[in-house]
């Protein structure tokens, strides 16, 4: 029986701990952090995103689908802002 208590006890803490660090908030990334290469996929997989943001303000944006040619876009300004663009 003692045994039991324990497993439910360190469960409780594990649980209280778990939830106590997952409701921290996570704070914006900086304008450095912002202004690199992003990459990511479609649902599926289909296509592939490539977004460089530049510090300037400037940026490009390439889509492409397996075995063909980016499509590749110029972004003329984007902002950052209070973690948002």
């Amino acid at each position: 029986m003692k045994n039991r208590a324990f497993v439910v006890l360190l469960i409780v803490s594990i649980l209280v701990a778990v939830s106590a660090y997952s409701s921290k908030k996570v704070p914006p990334l900086a304008l450095s952090e912002m202004t690199t290469i992003w990459i990511g996929l479609s649902v599926g997989e289909v296509y592939a995103y490539r977004v460089h943001l530049h510090p300037n303000g400037k940026g490009l944006v390439a889509i492409t689908k397996k075995n063909q040619e980016p499509i590749v876009f110029s972004i003329a300004d984007w902002d950052y802002s209070k973690g948002k663009i």
